[in-house]
């Protein structure tokens, strides 16, 4: 596995190509927007990987269960499904 470090060096333009093994640290809830007339949503959350610690964003509506929350030292997160 990658870390997010050699992942986001080696990104180019488009999906990141490297796999990576994180913890999500912590979830916003989700944000509707809208755009050409239909609405979105996305969902924002941190990653680490022990050493660095980065910003995702999942656009996948179908795919925010699968951000598995963890607890950290300070603050309990539930699961999100």
């Amino acid at each position: 596995m990658t870390s997010i470090d050699a992942a986001f060096t080696e990104r180019g333009t488009g999906l990141y190509s490297l796999a990576l093994k994180v913890k999500v640290v912590a979830v916003k809830p989700a944000e509707v927007y809208w755009k050409d007339g239909e609405e979105k949503r996305v969902m924002n959350f941190a990653m680490s990987d022990d050493n660095t610690t980065a910003k995702g964003i999942c656009y996948d509506a179908a795919k925010f269960c699968k951000l598995q929350v963890i607890r950290s030292e300070n603050l309990m997160f539930n699961n999100l499904c």
